[in-house]
């Protein structure tokens, strides 16, 4: 049974899991928090297989709540269900060590896949997020910050340059 704690400051689908566990006996939720440094908290003391997180955490952001869940114990894994479509933020949680990342749309099905996945110790991201994030590092993996600064240059805000256009091409 992989025992699970999910953080967030809404519902992550928490209905859907506690009806998969109750008919599949495979997932436990052993404990749900609204902020990351709950998460962190619980991971001490109730020493989870799995924690579900939102990127946008109340306190410490997704990102340094991965980075600390896995200080306190790597072998934590970490699955983000989350509203952020934005492919650096893909990038960046999975460098600080998460599992998985799926989008929030994501059924409680396919979330119960993604932990069956990663506990097998493998990688999961949705087809969606796939999809976009391969869109991204296709496009040369600029953020859309990165490049505004490319074409028009560095030190001028974006801001500023929206609806601009540049003199001359680069």
């Amino acid at each position: 049974m992989t025992r699970v704690v999910i953080a967030g400051d809404r519902d992550l689908t928490l209905p859907g899991l506690n009806g998969m566990r109750v008919r599949d006996g495979e997932v436990e939720v052993v404990g749900t928090v609204p902020t990351g440094r709950e998460a962190l908290d619980l991971c001490r003391t109730l020493q989870p297989n799995l924690v579900i997180l939102d990127l946008r955490e109340p306190g410490i952001d997704g990102l340094e709540t991965t980075q600390k869940i896995k200080e306190i114990d790597r072998s934590i894994k970490v699955v983000f269900l989350t509203t952020s479509h934005h492919p650096p933020y893909v990038w960046a949680v999975m460098a600080a060590g998460a599992d998985a990342y799926l989008y929030r749309s994501t059924s409680p099905s396919d979330v119960l896949e993604s932990i069956r996945q990663v506990m097998y110790h493998e990688t999961f991201l949705s087809c969606e997020v796939l999809a976009r994030f391969m869109r991204w590092v296709n496009d040369g993996g600029e953020t859309p910050e990165d490049g505004i600064q490319h074409r028009f240059g560095r030190g001028q805000s974006s801001l500023s340059l929206i609806g601009s256009q540049p003199s001359s091409p680069s």
